[in-house]
């Protein structure tokens, strides 16, 4: 399953929005999106992705991230 259909899947489990539906700020997409829970789809698929590659969570987190967005993982 690609990337963004994990979050589209996670958004709408853990939060109720449907991403196709929503008219939310960029600003907001990412605080929600940085703080999935470790159960969401897109939170192992960074695991699994770290485990076969042979890098941290966090190096998958920003390397998928760089995927999404063509930026840089935001900071803070």
């Amino acid at each position: 399953m690609a990337l963004i259909a994990h979050i589209e899947a996670d958004f709408l489990r853990e939060y109720r929005i449907d991403l196709l539906e929503s008219d939310m700020s960029w600003r907001r997409f990412r605080a929600l999106y940085m703080n999935l829970s470790p159960r969401s789809a897109t939170f192992r698929n960074y695991e699994r992705a770290a485990r076969r590659l042979g890098i941290s969570n966090e190096a998958a987190e920003r390397s998928a991230w760089d995927a999404l967005t063509g930026l840089g993982r935001p900071q803070g």
